[in-house]
């Protein structure tokens, strides 16, 4: 029987009053309804204290009253895995409490213990579920817990007698490609035969070294030297990633969570000298590009849901302000060559489209794409203007004087290249042209006979509340 509308749902759990608690997509609240059917009604409400900017409330799990559930504060910045936090909540009144900072997808366990997650391990602290307050230090329980990243989710589940079941970690990490070369007529010329979990690649000017995001075992920024064939990190400290090269090649700018908060950072490309911090904020920020003369950023600040562009000072103070506001979310904003036009982003028409406009914000803007498009990078010499749409690399000449015009676009080449990467929808080119504009810097995904399965099979535990903290507490 089909209650409502769960089109990408993060957990749900049916209550004791016959209500089942749930969230419907990444980017809502806790919703409740009737499991007999009937109309929904929100539990809690997003862009209210005591944390306005949340992105989600997600997982939640009723604890034994019916009238509290623990859940999920999962934010725009960093990974709904690693940086949420654990809240309880009263279903009546949607107020809620957080308690515990940097963990996810919680479980009550009746022997007066929560369970949750921390990366691939599955720990536990002691419970009080009359007061709702943690009674002593978590313990870990289990290392190799299959866990996504992407969700803040985890593959374990415990019935009430005491028998616990969890799939263990995969063999293998992040999806792997190469680095290629890829000409405009799509065929592909590899740089290095490494395959790791690449993404962001950048070029540098001189087109002796690769900036590239890498998943993995070290997250991070890293640095391809070409001509010695070595790599090496560059910023693998707080989730460090969307790397975007000033116009002289020499620093890259890209963001990073450290200490729950989220910001733009810079440092030298060869590694020299120390970082440089320009923002700090709760929402995502996305380095979009600098302009010619290295003064100015253009970033993407914002939620899932709400997202602007924004200029910020690179001399000076760092002072953040609007960059070509209008309808719609904008994102993704590169510079022209000259530094007069703006080519971004925008989902104002209903879709994702690329547009140019005057980096003044005055005048008409052109649009470009038809049919869907996103990230837009111009040509070195500012004639022409590429942009994906789907697999399809898509390209348009373009006068970028004292006036702009485009011609109607055309398919360029389409293969099976990694596309769109970042957490928000179409975030970060994930190539980068050369400076003659022939090839372009592209990830070709790895062969999936080379791809290890993951490890097979089930784990199971049995009478494992006997050991949990709390245990003791709850028998008395």
């Amino acid at each position: 029987m089909t209650l409502c509308d769960a089109p990408n749902a993060r957990g749900g759990v049916w209550g004791p009053d016959n209500n089942i608690l749930f969230t419907p997509t990444p980017n809502s609240s806790l919703e409740r309804v009737s499991a007999n059917g009937g109309t929904l009604a929100p539990v809690t409400k997003l862009g209210t204290p005591p944390e306005p900017d949340r992105r989600s409330d997600r997982w939640p799990d009723i604890l034994p009253d019916g009238e509290h559930a623990l859940f999920n504060v999962v934010y725009p910045a960093g990974d709904p895995l690693n940086h949420a936090d654990i809240a309880v909540v009263s279903v009546s009144t949607g107020r809620y409490r957080i308690f515990v900072h940097g963990e996810s997808y919680p479980r009550y366990v009746p022997s007066g213990t929560i369970v949750y997650v921390v990366g691939t391990d599955l720990l536990a602290v002691p419970f009080n579920a009359a007061t709702l307050r943690v009674t002593g230090p978590p313990v870990t329980l289990v290392s190799g817990v299959q866990t996504e990243l992407n969700s803040g989710g985890a593959q374990f589940s415990f019935s009430m007698n005491g028998t616990m079941v969890y799939l263990p970690k995969s063999s293998h990490g992040p999806a792997n490609g190469k680095l290629v070369w890829v000409n405009r007529k799509g065929e592909a010329e590899t740089i290095s035969n490494t395959a790791r979990a690449y993404s962001c690649p950048r070029i540098t000017q001189d087109a002796k070294k690769i900036v590239v995001e890498i998943a993995g075992q070290t997250p991070g920024i890293w640095i391809y030297d070409l001509a010695r064939d070595t790599l090496g990190p560059l910023a693998v400290v707080g989730s460090d990633d969307l790397p975007t090269l000033t116009p002289n090649g020499q620093n890259v700018i890209y963001f990073s969570v450290r200490n729950g908060s989220a910001g733009l950072w810079m440092r030298r490309v060869d590694g020299s000298g120390g970082e440089t911090n320009f923002t700090a904020s709760t929402l995502f920020q996305e380095p979009d590009s600098v302009s010619p003369d290295g003064k100015l950023l253009a970033y993407t600040k914002g939620t899932a849901t709400q997202r602007a562009l924004m200029a910020l000072s690179l001399e000076g103070e760092h002072n953040p302000r609007p960059l070509l506001p209008g309808p719609g979310n904008r994102i993704e904003a590169v510079f022209s060559p000259d530094g007069r036009w703006i080519a971004y982003v925008s989902d104002e028409s209903g879709v994702n489209e690329v547009y140019v406009q005057s980096i003044t914000g005055q005048g008409a803007k052109s649009q470009i794409s038809s049919g869907g498009g996103s990230q837009p990078l111009w040509s070195r010499n500012g004639r022409e203007l590429f942009y994906c749409a789907g697999r399809k690399m898509m390209v348009a000449e373009v006068n970028a004087g004292a006036a702009f015009s485009a011609s109607k676009p055309r398919v360029l080449f389409k293969g099976d290249f990694e596309s769109q990467i970042g957490p928000l929808p179409d975030a970060s080119p994930n190539y980068d042209v050369s400076s003659d504009g022939q090839r372009f810097l592209m990830i070709q995904p790895e062969e999936p006979a080379k791809v290890a399965p993951a490890t097979p099979g089930l784990h199971l535990v049995l009478n494992w509340f006997r050991d949990l903290p709390g245990a003791a507490q709850e028998r008395r």
